[in-house]
């Protein structure tokens, strides 16, 4: 055979093994200006394709069938997580050491590490790999692996791009819900409820508790949208102050999504021992931009002092912050079995124009609903 075709299929095996051990991921090299994450990540097929004999004895592969755009995701791409607490944030990126995008994901199982009972090749799962608390690679790639205690079983007729659609909420809301221990006869108040989280948790706390009174705070345009997941009434904060919508004392519980300085403005509405549940704290948005240190010690000190006061009985309503570290397989479930479905603004191809769009859109805390990636 002439040299040259030889050096011809040698390079077109090269190439067939490189395919092989690579994949196509989005990720970033080096942090983006706050704010430009989505004009400056990349998507191509040069990633390293995690190898099934290279997963630890906990560990999971996973084939990603689709997952969801959180904001989170771009306060992790962008060093902003929780306000830029070092401690929370990813690993720095780098040409070397590039970081892939992304935290939750629905997928099917691919190789199972030793120690992983519950789950086979084949099965269809949702989870997510903990990125912001523990930074591991994201999700925003054809495979990601996966914790044992990371991860829920699909069933067959739920889709893989509702299951991602799920996952961020439910692990949110689990913790608010705990919390809260709402109960039929409770009136509560969801500030933020048109958002992608919101909008689950109405849905959960109709199912759960039939009994409830919902209130929904959001824009006039969205009242329609979530009286049909189960809001009772509607209070459109751009017209009315909420404080200034309802008695005083007439509330249980108030559920918050949007942060700064809801507690002080709207603790009057509970009664003497209504909870306060908030997912963001005193700062609004939090994530948005990098605090200095003295506002990070500010933030945190609110926090505790806030719930410090929840010690000395009757002194106003209590007040709790939600951190979430795991998924409750519980709430899933039922969630699956009664069919709850997560709103879903809008579905995208694993494109750089798309998936830029809906980050910006994600971006500007403007979005209604879920976007999600489908691979």
């Amino acid at each position: 055979m002439h040299p040259s075709i030889l050096v011809a299929w040698s390079a077109l095996y090269q190439d067939a093994i490189s395919l092989c051990l690579a994949m196509k991921a989005a990720y970033i090299n080096k942090r983006p200006e706050i704010g430009h994450l989505p004009t400056e990540f990349k998507i191509d097929h040069n990633q390293p394709k995690p190898s099934p004999e290279a997963i630890l004895a906990h560990e999971v592969l996973v084939k990603v069938k689709a997952s969801s755009i959180n904001i989170d995701d771009i306060h992790a791409g962008e060093g902003t997580f929780c306000g830029g607490i070092a401690i929370l944030q990813t690993k720095k990126p780098s040409i070397e050491t590039p970081l892939i995008l992304g935290s939750d994901f629905a997928g099917e199982v691919v190789a199972v590490g030793k120690k992983v009972k519950d789950v086979k090749v084949g099965d269809r799962i949702c989870g997510c790999n903990a990125q912001v608390y523990f930074h591991e690679p994201g999700t925003w790639a054809e495979f990601t692996i996966t914790y044992a205690d990371h991860f829920i079983t699909i069933p067959e007729f739920v889709p893989y791009s509702e299951a991602a659609a799920l996952v961020y909420p439910l692990f949110v809301n689990a913790k608010m819900l705990r919390l809260a221990e709402p109960k039929d006869s409770d009136r509560v108040l969801v500030i933020g409820a048109s958002g992608g989280i919101g909008s689950v948790l109405i849905q959960v706390l109709r199912k759960v508790h039939p009994g409830i009174h919902i209130i929904a705070v959001c824009s006039g345009k969205n009242a329609s949208f979530v009286k049909s997941l189960g809001a009772n009434d509607v209070i459109d904060y751009t017209l009315t102050p909420i404080e200034d919508a309802l008695d005083h004392g007439s509330l249980d519980t108030i559920f918050d999504y949007v942060g700064g300085d809801q507690f002080r403005k709207t603790q009057v509405l509970l009664h003497r021992k209504g909870r306060f549940v908030t997912a963001t704290g005193p700062v609004k948005w939090i994530g948005d931009k990098k605090l200095s240190i003295w506002e990070q010690i500010s933030c945190i000190g609110a926090i505790l002092w806030n719930q410090m006061l929840n010690l000395i009985p009757g002194s106003r309503p209590y007040y709790y912050m939600a951190a979430p570290l795991s998924l409750e397989k519980e709430l899933f479930e039922m969630v699956f079995s009664n069919q709850i479905h997560p709103a879903v603004e809008r579905t995208i191809k694993f494109t750089t124009t798309e998936l830029s769009e809906a980050m910006s859109v994600v971006q500007s805390h403007r979005s209604r609903g879920r976007h999600v990636i489908e691979f």
